[in-house]
């Protein structure tokens, strides 16, 4: 009798052993799934064809004696110093990502078996993804913490003042974040102050008497859908929302500062959208891998209209002439798919460069613009330069020389600033490399 009971618990904690054990397999078969799965992805869409229709040559161009800085002559090498002991640290680090991204053996793999633990546990926060967050609403984000505008801020207005005492008017546009100021979407217990942190620099900025135009509150009151506006898994907005930003601007120059920009160009029936889908794995996506999101479509979007534009980028001998979509669109990026190594973004003006020059054959206005920017611009400013004769344009954290230097020598009519929330951190001043250093 009482072996028979024995046997009968033996048989029961054997079962549960069992069940236990298929649940631990049915749970790696699960993470093996989906990291084949993700495989599969990438070989399925890829194209073989790794020919680049238009190689990029780089050279390198000192902006810095172009465009020296006033009243810092002393500093020159010391600060050469500096930049050579940060080129020297920036070469080893990008020889360690390279080799941590493309040579280390089974990389991707254990990247997506790591993601797809986090998707199974429903994780909103992405360990090993640098400060990767998925929203309520399935986006996936960067979260921004508090800074100190001050610095920012007094930057912009001496800016200001100087642009306006060179002859040019002057204008801060703020860029939203992808994290909506009227509809926050972040998860429980995860706070993004890149909204509070954009408030706080506008109101500096309205008391130092510099013109400002938030993109934020022009989206809430058309009743826009902020976060259509944006790539689900890319911090950056869709070239669709940059055709509708160029033309806010286009009405707003007319309005305010005295242009007679055609603002009829920036229909969406004047344009062709030719749709990639599936090409796209945006940065945030990258940081998490296919395991964890799925890749989306981008769009290229092309006049219908005659065009005829040129585009010069000194650092990479681009010298570009012709139809819009002959000039300002690297297609290299689009020539095959490759979602942890190539940027579809980035083809449009040849991703972020210290300097870009942009004349439209087809206008004569006599007016320039020059526009500080950070890469939410590079969507914008190909449809912008359709209704203006010339923009320049300037990336402060590669632009090595001084801003206001630049301003003296090329002579704009209009000076804007367009940032989005993210870059409104604290910074050493003097360093030249932060997008609110503008000396």
């Amino acid at each position: 009798m009482k072996g028979t009971i024995v046997a009968k618990e033996i048989t029961k904690e054997n079962v549960i052993a069992i069940i236990f054990l298929l649940l631990i397999i049915f749970y790696l078969l699960s993470i093996l799934f989906n990291v084949i799965s993700a495989s599969l992805l990438v070989k399925v869409f890829a194209n073989e064809n790794q020919k680049n229709t238009r190689a990029v040559e780089f050279t390198k161009v000192d902006w810095e004696a172009l465009y020296p800085f006033e009243n810092e002559t002393s500093m020159l090498i010391n600060r050469d110093g500096i930049k050579n002991l940060d080129k020297t640290a920036e070469i080893l680090k990008d020889k360690v990502d390279r080799f941590c991204t493309e040579k280390l053996l089974f990389r991707v793999n254990f990247f997506e078996m790591n993601t797809t633990i986090s998707k199974l546990l429903d994780r909103n926060i992405i360990e090993g993804s640098e400060n990767v967050v998925k929203m309520k609403n399935g986006y996936l984000t960067y979260y921004n913490e508090l800074a100190d505008v001050t610095e920012c801020a007094e930057q912009v207005i001496r800016l200001k003042e100087y642009a306006e005492g060179s002859g040019a008017k002057f204008l801060y546009v703020q860029y939203p974040f992808k994290v909506s100021k009227y509809d926050d979407q972040m998860p429980d217990g995860v706070e993004d102050y890149s909204n509070e942190n954009a408030d706080n620099l506008l109101k500096k900025l309205l008391e130092g008497g510099v013109d400002t135009y938030d993109f934020r509150e022009t989206i809430n009151n058309k009743g826009l859908d902020h976060y259509s506006l944006f790539f689900e898994t890319d911090h950056h907005w869709k070239t669709e929302t940059g055709l509708w930003v160029a033309s806010e601007l286009a009405a707003l120059m007319n309005q305010d500062y005295g242009y007679n920009i055609d603002t009829s160009i920036y229909e969406p029936n004047n344009y062709d959208v030719e749709v990639y889908e599936n090409w796209s794995l945006g940065t945030q996506g990258k940081k998490v891998g296919l395991s964890y999101t799925d890749p989306e479509n981008i769009s290229l979007i092309t006049p219908k209209f005659d065009t005829s534009l040129q585009l010069q980028i000194p650092s990479k001998k681009v010298n570009n002439e012709g139809r819009f979509e002959d000039v300002v669109y690297n297609m290299a990026e689009f020539e095959r798919i490759d979602y942890y190594k190539s940027s579809p973004y980035d083809a449009h003006l040849y991703e972020n460069n210290a300097v870009s020059l942009m004349h439209n054959n087809k206008v004569s206005d006599g007016k320039k613009m020059l526009i500080l920017k950070e890469s939410f611009s590079l969507v914008v400013l190909p449809y912008l330069a359709l209704g203006v004769e010339d923009i320049e344009v300037l990336d402060v954290r590669k632009f090595t020389g001084s801003v206001k230097t630049y301003i003296k020598e090329s002579k704009p009519n209009m000076v804007l600033v367009m940032y989005n929330p993210s870059f409104i951190t604290g910074f050493e001043v003097g360093e030249h490399t932060h997008l609110f250093d503008l000396e």
